[in-house]
């Protein structure tokens, strides 16, 4: 093992899950402060399903969604069978990238040198290559990514891995579905960037409503956060309260019809958040950009029914929460490389979501380490 490795395994280990949250300290600042730590990151976070879109994105054949995660171009297309296919968002000859963004198309056409694919992936058309030797037609498919759907989700994988999804999600799905999920549809992305490393947003909206009081006004104005409930599983945590009985109208905006009776926050490890409340739900996937910046992306979904003006309030009003969110998210990095300090300690009755994320972490740190030990 290399002199660097073993430095940032000794960080990782100054984590010590095993005391419990009541006597260990959170993970040391060079887990969001060290440039090394940012290579770990992308690796254990290829090897977790993401959730890259919605199936709404993909409601006809040629529709499409193209994006980038930790280095990787990724595309989803529905087939003409009605397929859902992901493959990487790059051309077999010369690596141009093929499509951008959202839209829908017959065939793949890659902008460099119009090479050709169907939306299954399979080449159709290569121009001048007459004469070359050993040219192998499906060998120069596409490449496919692992793909799943889970809920309105299309997951992921970009290590190539065909692992399964955690049993207990099903659990979670079901609630989703009571709670008349299927019936919300996407509505639009925001994408927010942050400065500060992932690890630090996730934290944040885990910390069991113990920033709500104090950080957002406007939102806890419409809960009742004695209400406030935290719920850990295998890999993923539920926090949950119920609505204000008598809900507070602050100067801040937030209103009692995008709230409803009750908010849901579900966390899904490793990066992949779904807040369900009244007749609403958004989700957050956040992405690491380096060890001291991430992107949050936003998708809204409503009803099919609401109206502009509906629709216009409710992301005003989250957004006034991301606003708050970012800035606090921001001071806590810089915090983070301040010599005053190394680690901090946990609200045994609130933070239990955040004591799991970092658990799970080190667990995956520890895996990526041993698997190639000369970082």
């Amino acid at each position: 093992m290399s002199y660097r490795a073993e430095s940032i395994k000794g960080e990782i280990e100054k984590f010590n899950q095993d005391l419990g949250i009541e006597s260990c300290e959170t993970p040391p600042a060079s887990w969001c402060t060290d440039p090394g730590f940012h290579d770990l990151d992308q690796r254990i976070l290829k090897k977790q399903w993401q959730f890259v879109c919605s199936v709404d994105q993909l409601s006809k054949p040629g529709a499409y969604v193209a994006g980038e995660f930790c280095g990787e171009q990724y595309l989803v297309t529905k087939t003409e069978k009605a397929e859902i296919k992901a493959f990487f968002n790059v051309c077999r000859h010369h690596a141009a990238q093929l499509l951008h963004g959202e839209g829908c198309t017959q065939e793949i056409v890659c902008p460099y040198h119009a090479w050709s694919y169907s939306l299954d992936g399979s080449l159709k058309k290569a121009p001048h290559m007459a004469g070359v030797k050993n040219f192998k037609r499906e060998a120069l498919a596409l490449k496919e990514i692992p793909l799943k759907v889970w809920n309105k989700f299309v997951l992921l994988n970009f290590s190539g891995a065909q692992t399964g999804l955690d049993p207990e999600l099903e659990r979670l799905d079901k609630m989703l579905e009571e709670l008349g999920t299927s019936q919300l549809h996407f509505k639009e992305r925001r994408v927010y960037e942050i400065n500060c490393n992932w690890k630090v947003y996730i934290d944040n909206y885990l910390d069991g409503g113990y920033h709500v009081d104090h950080l957002h006004k406007g939102l806890a104005g419409q809960l009742d956060m004695k209400d406030y409930q935290t719920q850990n599983f295998k890999t993923w945590t539920l926090q949950s309260c119920g609505a204000s009985k008598n809900p507070i109208q602050s100067s801040q905006i937030d209103f009692k019809e995008r709230i409803g009776d009750r908010a849901l926050y579900a966390w899904l490890y490793p990066n992949f958040m779904i807040n369900r409340y009244g007749p609403i739900m958004d989700t957050n996937w956040i992405v690491p950009i380096g060890h001291k910046k991430c992107l949050t992306i936003f998708d809204y979904y409503f009803m099919q029914d609401a109206s502009a003006e509906f629709v216009a309030a409710s992301i005003k009003a989250s957004e006034q929460v991301q606003i708050e969110d970012v800035a606090i998210c921001e001071s806590v990095q810089k915090g983070l490389w301040s010599s005053g300090y190394e680690a901090g300690r946990y609200s045994p009755s609130l933070e239990t979501g955040e004591f799991l994320f970092h658990t799970l972490v080190k667990r995956d740190y520890l895996s990526a380490i041993d698997a190639s030990p000369e970082v």
